[in-house]
């Protein structure tokens, strides 16, 4: 699954629209987070089709328009996080068996 996060400088520069999402669908897209903290407005898409090496510009100009100031992030690794790496419940805080080691109550 292709993934990227758009960054944008204001949420004035984000639009999720019919049109932006036909866009962002044409391109692969078929998921789309907004979040954003005080200073920053992101924008995670999420695609099987989608090539963030690709069309990551093309994605922000669909959400961002054409003059808006982004950065796109690609993604460089995925992981699943299993509850059998970590420690017990009733192991001490803090202290593992080993990197992914699995401890025994």
């Amino acid at each position: 699954m292709g993934m990227a996060v758009l960054l944008f400088a204001s949420s004035d520069d984000v639009a999720l629209d019919r049109e932006s999402a036909a866009r962002l669908v044409a391109i692969g897209v078929t998921h789309a987070t907004v979040v954003r903290d005080q200073s920053i407005v992101a924008v995670v898409l999420e695609g099987w089709r989608f090539d963030a090496g690709r069309s990551g510009p093309e994605a922000a100009e669909a959400v961002g328009g054409p003059i808006g100031a982004y950065r796109v992030l690609r993604q460089l690794h995925e992981t699943s996080v299993l509850p059998e790496a970590w420690p017990s419940l009733g192991a001490q805080r803090g202290s593992r068996s080993g990197a992914g080691g699995k401890e025994e109550a």
